[in-house]
């Protein structure tokens, strides 16, 4: 087919002190003059200098300079902030710091200014509460009661921004000296200390705070002070007093005396937090709770961890032991390596040399007696949950119970058969699989090549099985059942009771529930998409072949196409229509070709004529237009739109047709591109261009010479556009808007968009 590439005519060089410009991209076109570049806005004003774009929590976002000034637009070039500010600092990701003739504020990632821009300086606490400093003072500004709710008299603020829990509470510095205050400033702590940003806490304890440079932990309920205190994770305080250790509760209640060498925290770092701690007396370890109560009494080499949340791993006389927290051991003795597996929730041991499993949830040991155990990294996310495990080379499965699904006398390569419906896993033997329920049951020996779940119904299992040099296949059930022999060469379900199969050139339709099996009268058959029709062949001619008669429904076609939607392009005669899979006809037999398209959308074409009909037959563009029969079909729809042409001095004018057959654009332009989101058409008529809106008004008249989208692509026909619209006429380049007037800015020649932004 010819194809006409839009025209895009070479300027000629312009003077040096004449304008270039480049399309709009984002509501933004770049002009350079004078070898100096600034960014147009839609109404043609100077909209910003120069652009940056940015990452990480500010993907999208471009920091744009005016002047002296900065500003911040969005992923679609909206302004989030105005080019108005002396700085906008990102460095905090999507909370901006700006500032503005001496003034300080922060925004959101929308640009909405958190504070009002009157401060000296305006630091982040938390989102609502600010410290701000006016007049060299420093107070606090609650931007949700939009007012200073702490005074500008104090010489600084110090805050956990950083920690989990929000602090109720502030650092104060007042004459020299630190202490605490809420944010309604009544005083938790005097002003009686040093302090250091580190350690810092928001709950009832102060660990940033030093008195004649020796640190000290500040309970902030009791007032009370712990030189030499240690806060743990679980927010209990470890004391020293005469060289051994006590634990304080979160209350300040002693529930520990100074009594033991060490007292640690039982939690693994990064792990969630309990209220258990384990002390060592007498260089024994033991294990207590958050109300000091003794749960296992020091006897134990090592300290004790805990897992997964209520165990407890430690060492005794050189082997592993695992507890609970009543002390109980629930391992036998021996144990001379113990793992936690995470996603499983088990620990694997080891024993003798063998490893055994403790199940978690089950509270279920498997016995030692296996050479390896691991997890399963692939196979989805139950078979994640399961074990594998090893013994003399062999591989099986524990299920997420510790009862063994597969034994192991298989190799690696373990796979959820069903999506759906009890699980089914298979196991792999060389070539062949068997296959196991959840319980551990086989359901069928491993003498097949594969399972695979039948998705019109979740209660069968298609299965194949090597046969030479191909496969046969056949149906099983859930139990193992065989519901379908193992000895066709293909299987096509066409509903949750039926399948289509064929062994060699004969073909059947087998009724699964009852077993019942019928042969077709036909060497073909594939599905309509109603699951009691097929669409058959037999002795060269096609038919509709209803399955509860049991006999044809239509006369003999001599063509009847796979069925798209409801309809099928059916031929007799040398004459073609559309066929529903009643076995009606939709569409009568009067057409020399009929082409199924999208959208249940066909291609009717008598003669050198065509037209386009719906998926009830129904014509809804008239068969009027010149058929081009060396063109490719899907050139006649591009998305919703059905494409008119014409022919005209050797090769067709085109038009446009809407998905209901209303005619848009009548063909008479040489080349029509389709906007890639619908949006429009650009229009090209006797070397002169213009642009019609997606109801096919048209909107920029048939008479520039030249018009530059944001993007065009002459094979697939299609383009991009944004308002202002670049044209070209008599020589000159204007911008259009959408309403079809010249923005104020006219420009010599078309220079690129700068790289990097959007």
């Amino acid at each position: 087919m010819k194809r006409i590439i839009l025209l895009l005519l070479a300027p000629l060089a312009a003077a040096a002190q004449e304008p270039s410009g480049s399309v709009f991209m984002n509501g933004f076109a770049r002009i350079t003059q004078n070898g100096k570049s600034w960014y147009a806005d839609t109404a043609g004003r100077h909209a910003f200098d120069a652009g940056t774009p940015l990452g990480a929590a500010n993907e999208g976002k471009t920091l744009v300079r005016k002047g002296a000034h900065s500003g911040m637009l969005g992923r679609n070039g909206e302004w989030l902030l105005p080019a108005a500010f002396d700085e906008i600092d990102t460095q905090w990701g999507d909370l901006w710091k700006v500032r503005k003739q001496g003034k300080q504020s922060w925004a959101d990632s929308l640009g909405r200014l958190l504070l009002p821009l009157q401060f000296e300086e305006a630091g982040y606490l938390d989102g609502r509460y600010f410290d701000v400093k006016q007049n060299g003072r420093w107070g606090i500004y609650d931007a949700q009661a939009k007012q200073l709710v702490v005074p500008a008299v104090y010489e600084g603020f110090d805050y956990c921004g950083g920690c989990g829990r929000k602090a109720d509470y502030l650092h104060a510095k007042k004459n020299g000296k630190w202490g605490i205050i809420d944010f309604k400033e009544r005083q938790l702590a005097p002003f009686v200390y040093d302090h250091e940003h580190h350690g810092m806490r928001s709950d009832a304890w102060v660990a940033s705070f030093s008195r004649q440079k020796q640190p000290l932990v500040l309970h902030l309920p009791t007032g009370k002070e712990y030189p030499d205190g240690e806060v743990l994770n679980n927010g209990m305080l470890v004391y020293r007093r005469n060289g051994l250790y006590g634990m304080v509760n979160r209350a300040g209640v002693e529930v520990l005396p100074p009594a033991y060498e060490t007292i640690n925290g039982v939690d693994a770092d990064f792990a969630p937090v309990t209220g258990f701690i384990s002390m060592q007396q007498k260089g024994r370890w033991g294990l207590a709770d958050s109300s000091g109560r003794i749960l296992v009494q020091p006897g134990y080499d090592e300290a004790l961890m805990v897992v997964f949340d209520s165990l407890f791993i430690t060492q005794k006389d050189g082997l592993h032991v695992l507890l609970n927290a009543a002390g109980k051991h629930l391992l036998p003795d021996g144990i001379t390596d113990l793992e936690p597996l995470k996603d499983e929730c088990a620990l694997a041991f080891r024993k003798n040399g063998k490893y055994g499993i403790y199940h978690v949830a089950a509270g279920r040991i498997t016995p030692p007696v296996y050479d390896e155990v691991g997890d399963l990294y692939s196979g989805g996310d139950w078979l994640k949950t399961c074990i594998r495990v090893v013994k003399d080379g062999w591989s099986g499965l524990l299920g997420p119970d510790g009862r063994e699904i597969v034994p192991p006398q298989f190799e690696e390569g373990f796979e959820v058969v069903n999506m759906e419906g009890p699980v089914l896993v298979s196991a792999r033997k060389g070539k062949r699989r068997a296959l196991f329920n959840a319980a551990g049951r086989m359901i069928a020996p491993a003498k097949y090549y594969s399972f695979s779940q039948n998705v019109d119904n979740t209660a069968f299992i298609r299965v194949a099985m090597e046969d030479g040099d191909g496969f046969r296949m056949g149906i099983i059930d859930t139990t193992g059942a065989v519901v379908c022999p193992v000895e066709y060469d293909e299987l096509t379900t066409l509903a949750d009771s039926l399948v289509l199969l064929r062994k060699g050139p004969q073909l059947f339709v087998m009724n699964t529930p009852t077993g019942e099996r019928y042969l077709l009268p036909c060497t073909e058959a594939v599905p309509t998409g109603n699951p009691l029709v097929l669409t058959v062949k037999n002795n060269g001619s096609y038919y509709l072949f209803d399955l509860q008669k049991r006999s044809a429904i239509t006369p003999a076609y001599t063509q009847i196409d796979r069925f798209n939607g409801a309809v099928a392009v059916a031929t007799r005669a040398g004459k073609t229509g559309l066929l529903q899979a009643d076995g009606r006809l939709a569409l009568p037999l009067e057409h020399d070709l009929v082409i199924n398209l999208k959208n249940g959308v066909s291609l009717v074409v008598k003669g050198n004529r065509y037209g386009f009909a719906d998926s009830s037959g129904k014509i809804i563009v008239p068969v009027e237009y010149d058929y081009d029969a060396a063109s490719y079909s899907f050139e006649y729809q591009r998305g919703p739109y059905l494409v008119l042409r014409r022919s005209h001095a050797g090769g067709y004018l085109t038009g446009v047709a809407g998905p209901g057959g209303m005619v848009l654009l009548q063909p008479e332009y040489n080349v029509v591109f389709f906007d890639t989101e619908y949006k429009g058409f650009l229009m090209e008529k006797e070397r002169r261009f213009g642009l019609a809106a997606a109801d096919g008004r048209v909107v920029v008249p048939v008479e520039y010479d030249d018009i530059v989208p944001q993007a065009i692509n002459g094979y697939s026909g299609s383009f991009t556009y944004t308002w202002p619209l670049l044209c070209k006429k008599n020589g000159g380049w204007v911008y259009l808007n959408r309403n079809g007037q010249p923005l104020p800015l006219k420009i010599n020649e078309v220079v690129p968009f700068a790289t990097g932004l959007w």
